[in-house]
């Protein structure tokens, strides 16, 4: 992970308990809000912005185009600024973020060769997209699955079964008003609930790479007493190997070292002719 990740990460972290310490930043995202925490979360980390009249506009959808920018910026990822020409109706700002996109196989167009960057992106597509770009491992849906995702209308032969589960089972979901019998999947993404996704991805990030740094730790750690441990026994069994007396002629030169705490004794016979 790359420091300015790591330092966004640790925006993120700290900035749901300053946003609510404060007065709401937006009109129309008031203190009972059920996404105020996230929006001025991500707003905080410059991840979101609100429009040139001081609102927010939680309901209103994205398009496919501007949930890429969000997600390139809530993963300190640039584009490549050369990267063009992907699709026909891809041009304009958004151009490098899409076309980038495809090139790392985060997101594809549709069997008609467009990728419609201006059409609403649905909750499913977002979920991909986030999961993608995250670098998030999908884990597969089955009917053994169906005791974490409930939703009537979710089958689990759908092609966004493994994003959706992947989502439930990493703290991307549930969000709140996601949480009845039908999911919706194909209904498109709102700025309020795109902010609680995107939220939910940094802090479960924030957190795998925490356990992440814990585990590495605990290994070295391990490592380093294993090899204190190891030097211990050798020098052990160097010990028990070494003579603990020798027989020598008087007078003597012999030399050495003590080893610890064991005793060593000379056993001679004295010279008379040399005394």
């Amino acid at each position: 992970m790359s420091k300015a990740f790591s330092t966004l990460l640790a925006v993120v972290a700290a900035a749901p308990v300053l946003a609510l310490a404060s007065t709401p930043l937006f009109p129309d995202v008031p203190a009972d809000h059920m996404y105020r925490a996230e929006i001025e979360e991500l707003v905080s980390a410059q991840i979101i912005k609100g429009n040139d009249d001081g609102t927010f506009a939680p309901g209103r959808a994205l398009n496919r185009a501007e949930m890429l920018a969000l997600l390139y910026r809530a993963t300190g990822r640039t584009p490549d600024p050369t990267a063009s020409g992907c699709f026909p109706d891809v041009q304009g700002w958004f151009e490098p973020f899409v076309c980038d996109a495809v090139a790392n196989k985060f997101v594809q167009g549709y069997p008609d060769g467009k990728f419609k960057p201006g059409a609403s992106v649905t909750r499913v597509e977002a979920l991909k997209m986030i999961i993608n770009l995250f670098g998030i491992t999908t884990q597969a849906y089955g009917v053994e699955q169906r005791d974490i995702i409930k939703f009537v209308d979710v089958s689990t032969s759908a092609w966004y079964s493994g994003y959706l589960n992947t989502s439930f089972k990493t703290g991307i979901l549930p969000i709140a008003g996601q949480d009845g019998a039908r999911f919706y999947p194909d209904w498109p993404l709102l700025r309020g609930e795109a902010a609680a996704y995107i939220s939910n991805a940094l802090h479960v990030e924030f957190k795998q790479d925490r356990q992440a740094s814990s585990a590495a730790s605990e290994s070295s750690v391990a490592s380093e007493a294993a090899a204190t441990s190891q030097d211990s026994s050798a020098a052990s069994a160097a010990s028990s190997e070494r003579p603990t007396s020798q027989s020598v002629l008087f007078p003597f030169t012999t030399s050495g070292k003590f080893v610890a705490k064991t005793s060593y004794s000379y056993t001679f016979t004295v010279d008379t002719d040399a005394v």
